[in-house]
């Protein structure tokens, strides 16, 4: 799917981010729509209410391996004194970022 363009609306700006599965590519998609958005290309919120009705349950993600587990069940992350504590602690803010894009649509 192509990134934000001119003339979209920001519900269809938000839609090609969400819908994007590579985070990176998703990241590069947000800032192409806040540039577009601030330089009034993107001036509609939406088209209508069946726009609207595509937004996905949830965001897409490059694979299925990603499991969603409570909080309660993820594994104590340490101080950070050990390499594998230092390695937890980078792979939980990782999937922080990342669902962090998505929320701010």
């Amino acid at each position: 799917m192509s990134g934000p363009a001119a003339g979209d609306t920001l519900v269809a700006a938000a839609l090609k981010v969400l819908l994007q599965p590579d985070p990176w590519v998703k990241a590069e998609h947000t800032k192409k729509a806040v540039a577009l958005w601030h330089a009034g290309a993107i001036n509609q919120v939406a088209a209508g209410t069946e726009e609207s009705a595509r937004v996905p349950d949830r965001p897409s993600r490059a694979d299925d391996k990603v499991k969603l587990v409570s909080p309660g069940a993820m594994p104590k992350l340490g101080k950070g004194g050990t390499l594998a504590s230092r390695q937890a602690i980078l792979h939980s803010l990782v999937h922080i970022e990342n669902w962090a894009i998505d929320l701010s649509w």
